[in-house]
């Protein structure tokens, strides 16, 4: 191991981007790393030594015997910090760990006894669709001196491009070949694909990681404070630009003149817009983003370095219309629900409860029937780290297994219609389905869910439907255009995006869930001819 270590140093021992020196990965630890170690000391004082390995110091008094190859302790609830025992050995100079929760790190960073830089060696595991909490992660990070960071695992997919009996291009991974044993897509672990193409994480790592922080101070005023995060860099090197938008339409523009600020500086900032005659409903929403001012390597002038979007406080609600003049007629009997009217008709059916078809214009929209939904498509984080499929097991199928306890309808006004539909699973789960229905084909859907305490936690909670394949074109107020999640959405701005569904389909190697998007305020899908099928969302 010496003479590695030794080959090691003298064939990169000349070049300036070597910062550290590190003795592996997931290789155990002893003497003889010690003795590298010093060694390298020796050779070369100007750089760090790195190796995660080299957790525990039992000569500690406070050290605690380890019970497995995992590092475990008798006794954890003794322990300073859950990943420390209680510091690492002297002849490494930070303080290593892989995947460390949000909590472990702050106690790391918090304990006594740590008094080396704190590294992340492997952390935010970025296999198919993934790279959630990042931004928690960095919260805390920028808020302690002692936590430099880390490595994401990791930059790129390493899939094989080979070709089907349809002579189209697929990227393969383990077991491709007839292969055993092996890894699966274990390779498919990048924030950009096999081709170096982004992959929706690598957009939010980019938000994540950029060189300057915006928070509000007084955004009705246009007040914000800027971080600039560069350790060398002014900000007068940069051109910083604004827009004021109306519901995803931009309705003022600006650039901040005689713009400077020092690496690692803040201050304040009024943002000169103009306060727009509000509209009922509407929100307005501010954009600073950062520019290059000149062509380099890596990009051409104008380039977006960073970002930051605000809601302006001007919002004022606006009243929902819950009227029509259309009448409805319905027809009931032993199994079907008809609800009607001269523009829009649904069916439900009374042995589910669940809204069947719904027509418009006498063309199909719904082709099966809307139904609760409280499972997604495992993402590979989900089946292999998750365990989703044992552990939420129950969601998967609730659905089908709901008990119709109630069908009820309330059809007393010639132009409006309620039903209502109340569902149980052994007393853990009781949930009731309104619609409040309108001759001008209007339609109210809201969800009222108890969940007992003793089952598991939701993966997904919502409703779903098979629509007309024909409802091709789809446009959405929300956050976008990429697709995004509760855990990995700081990167995606509000707006007004549209194109066809297959345009907001991530298609991954590896199959799996995609294409959320969060905070909609609306949905609307199209066919040629413009008939138009719209979602709008309310608030509870």
């Amino acid at each position: 191991m010496s003479e590695r270590i030794i080959r090691m140093f003298e064939r990169d021992k000349n070049h300036s981007s070597i910062i550290s020196w590190s003795f592996g990965n997931e290789a155990g630890t002893g003497p003889n790393f010690a003795g590298m170690s010093s060694w390298l000391k020796d050779a070369d004082p100007t750089r760090i030594i790195h190796y995660e390995g080299a957790q525990g110091t039992p000569e500690h008094p406070e050290y605690q015997r380890v019970i497995n190859r995992w590092n475990h302790v008798a006794e954890p609830e003794k322990l300073t910090a859950e990943l420390a025992n209680p510091t690492d050995l002297p002849w490494v100079d930070m303080i290593s760990r892989m995947y460390p929760s949000i909590e472990q790190l702050k106690d790391l960073s918090d304990s006594p006894y740590i008094k080396r830089p704190i590294l992340m060696v492997e952390y935010a595991h970025a296999m198919g669709n993934s790279f959630g909490n990042v931004s928690e992660y960095w919260d805390l990070i920028w808020q302690r001196d002692n936590l430099v960071g880390g490595f994401v695992w990791d930059w790129k997919d390493q899939g094989i491009e080979q070709k089907t009996k349809q002579n189209e291009n697929v990227l393969v991974y383990g077991g491709w070949f007839g292969d055993s044993p092996n890894d699966g897509n274990f390779c498919i672990n990048g924030v950009v694909d096999s081709y170096g193409d982004a992959k929706p994480a690598l957009w939010e790592a980019k938000y994540v990681f950029q060189p300057i922080k915006v928070t509000e101070v007084d955004l009705s005023k246009g007040k914000v404070l800027l971080k600039n995060r560069f350790f060398f860099d002014d900000l007068k090197h940069y051109q910083l630009r604004w827009t004021l938008s109306e519901d995803g339409e931009q309705i003022q523009q600006g650039e901040v003149t005689n713009f400077a600020l020092a690496a690692q500086e803040s201050k304040e900032l009024t943002i000169p817009f103009v306060n727009p005659t509000i509209k009922l409903g509407a929100k307005y929403w501010l954009k600073l983003t950062l520019h290059s001012l000149q062509n380099n390597q890596w990009s051409e002038a104008g380039f977006e370095i960073a970002k930051q979007q605000f809601q302006l406080p001007f919002h004022k609600a606006k009243p929902i219309e819950n009227t029509s003049d259309i009448a409805l007629e319905i027809t009931d009997n032993e199994s079907i629900l008809l609800v009607k009217s001269d523009v829009a008709q649904l069916r439900f059916d009374k042995n589910s409860g669940y809204l069947q078809a719904y027509s418009y214009k006498d063309i199909p929209i719904f082709v099966q029937a809307l139904e609760p939904n409280f499972w997604r498509p495992q993402t590979d984080n989900d089946k292999a780290g998750w365990n989703t499929h044992k552990k939420m097991a129950i969601w998967k199928d609730l659905p089908a297994n709901l008990e119709l306890d109630d069908f009820t309808v309330d059809s007393t006004k010639h132009n409006q219609v309620m039903v209502s539909a109340k569902y149980s699973y052994q007393e853990l789960v009781h949930l009731t389905l309104s619609y409040f229905i309108l001759g001008d084909g209007k339609v109210n859907v809201s969800m009222d869910l108890n969940i007992s305490e003793q089952v598991p936690e939701l993966v997904k909670v919502g409703m779903t439907a098979k629509v007309a394949k024909q409802l091709t074109n789809m446009s959405f107020y929300g956050r976008g255009p990429f697709e995004n999640y509760s855990d990995r959405s700081k990167a995606a701005d509000v707006d007004v995006y549209q194109g066809t569904v297959l345009d907001f389909v991530h298609s991954y190697v590896k199959p799996q869930e995609n294409g959320n998007h969060t905070d909609v305020e609306w949905l609307t899908l199209t066919n040629k001819t413009g008939l138009t099928m719209a979602v709008r969302g309310h608030n509870p």
